[in-house]
């Protein structure tokens, strides 16, 4: 569905049930704190920016990171 940039669709809510995800032991308790954690990994994750023109702009997730800290 195609809306239009300013509008908000008109639909209704989503809703998701199901059991609890299991959360190891020691687990961050929040998303900052996973992000943190995501991000102090000895082989962090990465997101990919596509900019209107195709181009990509990586950013591992300390970068990301670091930026949101600013």
């Amino acid at each position: 569905m195609h809306v239009p940039a300013g509008e908000t669709p008109s639909a209704p809510p989503s809703l998701a049930s199901g059991a609890d995800l299991p959360v190891p032991e020691g687990a961050p308790r929040t998303l900052a704190g996973l992000l943190r954690q995501a991000s102090e990994a000895a082989e962090p994750g990465r997101v990919v920016r596509v900019r209107r023109d195709g181009t990509e702009r990586v950013l591992c997730y300390r970068e990301v990171r670091e930026r949101a800290e600013r």
